[in-house]
């Protein structure tokens, strides 16, 4: 199983299409383009694969996706390294419908908003059940990433997962029932669509 902690949304659940389309908009190079990409499809590809057989749970700071939904910000990473972007309407409606998708088409597969203001807003964490940790402590306007270590010394693991795994439970049910966030990552969806109408008038 694995529990994973970010302030935003993963760059997983961005369509293949979108991923692609913001590489070519923050000005990489071809050769950039496609390493990013090869990254991208790795960590896709594995994801597909062993969701399929372990629970993978997401947990979001709510604040960091209203900053997507209100104003079309999201912190782009990619293999070389994390960056704040601007996207359109349109993108920010195609991310979250991708994510009703994500949350229909995989039944080990949730995700959760936290309004805990407790942990820093630019820490990254990954815990793979009896594996390891994988922690990051990232500067967006830097690109860069100012700390990453990697632990598999199964007693600090286990502590990560029970951290972890009570933190999940401590959401409120609203916030993680998967019908729940699916109700309302539609109801983001219908006032984005309205924006985009009143813009086109």
């Amino acid at each position: 199983n694995r529990i994973l902690y970010k302030p935003c949304f993963s760059a997983l659940i961005i369509p293949k299409n979108l991923y692609i389309k913001i590489l070519k908009n923050i000005g990489l190079t071809y050769d950039e383009i496609l390493a990013s990409q090869e990254y991208y499809e790795k960590r896709l590809n594995a994801f597909t694969i062993n969701v399929q057989n372990y629970e993978y749970k997401d947990i979001y700071c709510y604040e960091s996706v209203m900053q997507l939904i209100k104003h079309q910000q999201f912190i782009f990473y990619y293999h070389m390294g994390v960056k704040l972007i601007d996207l359109e309407v349109k993108d920010v409606v195609e991310i979250l419908r991708n994510i009703i998708n994500l949350l229909r088409k995989f039944e080990n597969y949730y995700i959760a908003f936290t309004n805990s203001t407790s942990t820093n807003d630019e820490f990254y964490c990954m815990i793979k059940e009896r594996q390891a940790v994988l922690l990051e402590i990232y500067e967006p306007l830097k690109s860069i990433q100012s700390m990453r270590v990697s632990i598999d010394e199964p007693m600090v693991v286990k502590a990560f997962e029970e951290y972890f795994t009570e933190k999940w439970e401590h959401i409120a049910p609203i916030n993680r029932d998967k019908n729940e966030v699916i109700n309302w990552i539609q109801k983001q969806i219908k006032l984005l669509e309205t924006k985009i109408s009143n813009e086109v008038v």
